[in-house]
């Protein structure tokens, strides 16, 4: 990971700060005794006291979460933040400081969830993370970028498909789509995704092996390598994905999106997009053979300097025989 997170500064006279408060005994207990978050945070067993006020009428109780849904909330946090953003999110609400997703830390958050009126379920999702945006800015955390949350999640890829069109055609395909949340406080048009990708297409016909990596000729570059390039198609609007300065598209996504659900590119806080990389090869020979690999790296930059980042196989294929 490229990013460290800082302890946040100290909050205002009568605010507790990040790392400063004592702990309130959750509504599922840990175990073990009742730490202040001064002390070591791998022993904390606490969830911690927010500057946010509870609301003037306690919400009604909902359930304890099962062991289910404990589990399935740690996945689906680690699917959406790395390990920075969970270390800024353990200092927030409580449990364990690790970087890693624990049993207590998705009982605090689901506690505080609880005691704020927010759907209880130990997952961060936008309600969640928007409630985490207020509370940071109640604590006056600095939004340099170790303060600001991001969460940036690949959906999928998809099973990529092989197959013959016809006598002459064949095709490779994928499918991915890409979620990213950005922090309000931090202001969001300094946060931006990129998308990269590298690999080969070779084709074996009568023994001789070819590179036909040109197959890919409406990248930016005009074909694919083994290094990491941008991503992109000459032929459409936007060319490159994630660029707030091109114009957004839904077919396919490439957009940021206001709290609204408008389309924002010029401060959305919230990024969508959906990639197919492949298509039909023209020239596809019964006997021939071929290699297909397309690698992808997606970045979250922050004023043009990567943050996060995450990698991916679209589409793997050796020994192909359409």
């Amino acid at each position: 990971m490229t990013r460290h997170v800082a302890v946040a500064a100290p909050a205002p006279q009568g605010v507790c700060g990040a790392g400063t408060s004592p702990g309130r005994p959750i509504a599922q207990p840990f175990r073990g005794a009742v730490t202040p978050l001064g002390h070591d945070f791998a022993t904390v067993r606490v969830q911690r006291d927010l500057a946010t006020p509870p609301p003037r009428l306690a919400p009604p109780p909902q359930p304890d979460l099962t062991d289910a849904q404990i589990r399935t909330a740690m996945a689906y946090n680690r699917e959406r933040y790395d390990e920075a953003s969970t270390r800024l999110i353990q200092r927030l609400l409580g449990g364990p400081v690790t970087g890693d997703w624990t049993e207590e830390n998705i009982v605090a958050i689901a506690a505080t969830q609880e005691e704020y009126g927010l759907f209880k379920d130990g997952r961060v999702g936008h309600e969640t993370l928007g409630f985490l945006d207020r509370e940071q800015r109640l604590e006056r955390v600095p939004t340099t970028t170790p303060n600001c949350l991001v969460s940036f999640r690949v959906v999928g890829p998809d099973a990529p498909i092989f197959r013959r069109l016809n006598a002459t055609q064949c095709f490779w395909g994928g499918h991915f789509q890409i979620e990213a949340e950005f922090s309000n406080r931090c202001d969001c048009s300094q946060f931006e995704y990129r998308q990269f990708i590298r690999g080969h297409l070779l084709r074996t016909r009568g023994g001789v092996t070819q590179d036909i990596g040109d197959w890919f000729a409406r990248l930016p570059a005009g074909r694919v390598t083994a290094a990491f390039q941008e991503d992109g198609d000459t032929t459409r609007a936007p060319v490159s994905y994630g660029h707030r300065d091109q114009l957004g598209s839904d077919d396919p996504d490439d957009h940021y999106v206001a709290a609204d659900e408008s389309d924002d590119q010029a401060s959305g806080c919230r990024y969508e997009a959906e990639d197919f990389p492949g298509g039909p090869i023209d020239d596809c020979e019964a006997g021939d053979v071929y290699d297909v690999q397309a690698d992808f790296r997606g970045e979250i930059q922050r004023s043009g300097r990567p943050i996060t980042v995450q990698f991916w196989t679209a589409a793997r294929r050796t020994g192909w025989r359409p």
